[in-house]
C-alpha cells in the first residue's frame, strides 16, 4: 500500500506522458499540455477520504516549476551559453515565468511561460536545451531532480490547507514562492508584526490579520493530522517555525545560490516527502 503514496500521477494520465523517459522533461510536457497539478484528482479525493482528511481545500507542498527554475538559473550562469551573435544568455526565475537576460539586459519579452519550457528544452539549438543537457550530465543533481519531478506529482506532495486564498498567497508571495515551510514562517511573521499579508501585484490581494491568526491555529491543530510534522515545528511558546531546506534558507533568502545548497535543498525536499508518504500510509484507515 505504501507505494500508492509515491506513484507519479503522470503514470495515470491519459496524455501518454510516460512515453517520455526523462521525468524532468515529462513534467515540462505536462505544462505544455496545460495539465494542472493533480491535487484535485479523483484518486486524491478518494485517498483523502480514506485518511479522514478534509477535501475542501487542497494544495501542493512544493512546486517543481520553482525548483527546476532554481537549477536552471544556477546552471545557465556556469554554462555561459552564447547566442549565434556571441551574446551571453542567462536564465533567472521571476514569479511564474522563467526569464532571461541577454548580455545582462532585461526586457519584458525575455521570458518563457511554463507552457513553452518543454519545446525550448527539447529543440536542438535552443539555449535552454544546452543548459538542460548540462544538468542531465550532473551525476549529483540530476538523480535528485528526477526523483523530485516524480514526488511532486505524487500524493506525498498534496495536502489540505486552511482555506482561500492560502494557495494564492503561498504561490504569489515573493518571499515564499510556493514552499509550505516558508509560508508557515510568513504567517508567523505577520502575526508577530500584527500586519496583514500582501501578495501579488494588485493592492487588493491581501489576507487580513484575523484570517492569518486562524491559519496559524489551523497549522498548530493539524500538524500531526495531515502528516506535516517534518515541515515545521511548534515551539514551546506556541510559535510556528518552518524547517530549512538548506542551511541559510529564510524569507529573505528563499532559494539556494550554489551547488552545495542546491543539493541540500533537493535532498531535504526528497526526504521530507518520503517521510510524509510513509506517515500517510500508516494513517490510512
Amino acid at each position: 500500500m505504501e507505494k500508492l503514496f509515491f506513484i507519479d500521477y503522470k503514470k495515470l494520465d491519459d496524455a501518454d506522458l510516460f512515453k517520455i523517459d526523462n521525468p524532468i522533461l515529462r513534467v515540462l510536457r505536462r505544462y505544455s499540455l496545460y495539465i494542472s497539478d493533480y491535487e484535485n484528482n479523483e484518486l486524491t479525493e478518494a485517498i483523502f477520504i480514506r485518511l479522514g482528511w478534509s477535501n475542501r481545500y487542497k494544495d501542493t507542498i512544493f512546486s517543481f516549476f520553482r525548483t527546476i527554475c532554481v537549477v536552471l538559473e544556477f546552471y545557465s550562469k556556469i554554462c555561459k551559453c552564447k547566442l549565434n551573435n556571441g551574446a551571453e544568455m542567462i536564465f533567472y526565475h521571476d514569479n511564474n515565468s522563467l526569464k532571461y537576460k541577454i548580455d545582462n539586459i532585461e526586457k519584458d519579452r525575455y521570458q518563457y511561460k511554463k507552457s513553452l519550457l518543454y519545446e525550448k528544452a527539447t529543440e536542438e539549438g535552443q539555449t535552454l536545451k544546452k543548459v538542460m543537457d548540462n544538468i542531465f550530465r550532473d551525476n549529483l543533481i540530476f538523480p535528485l531532480l528526477k526523483e523530485i519531478a516524480e514526488l511532486t506529482d505524487s500524493l506525498s506532495n498534496f495536502t489540505p490547507h486552511p482555506g482561500y486564498p492560502f494557495n494564492q498567497a503561498k504561490g504569489l508571495s515573493n518571499d515564499v514562492l510556493d514552499s509550505l515551510n516558508l509560508m508557515v514562517d510568513k504567517i508567523q511573521a505577520c502575526v508577530d508584526e500584527g500586519k496583514e499579508l500582501q501578495y501579488g501585484n494588485e493592492p487588493n490581494k491581501t489576507v487580513k490579520l484575523e484570517q492569518l491568526k486562524e491559519w496559524h491555529s489551523w497549522f498548530k491543530n493539524n500538524q500531526s493530522v495531515y502528516c506535516l510534522d517534518g515541515f515545521y515545528e511548534i515551539t514551546d511558546d506556541g510559535n510556528l517555525k518552518g524547517v530549512k531546506l538548506f542551511e541559510n534558507q529564510s524569507l529573505n533568502n528563499v532559494f539556494p545560490k550554489d551547488k552545495k545548497e542546491i543539493i541540500q535543498y533537493l535532498q531535504n525536499m526528497k526526504e521530507l516527502l518520503y517521510k510524509r508518504g510513509k506517515a500517510m500510509n500508516k494513517s490510512i484507515r
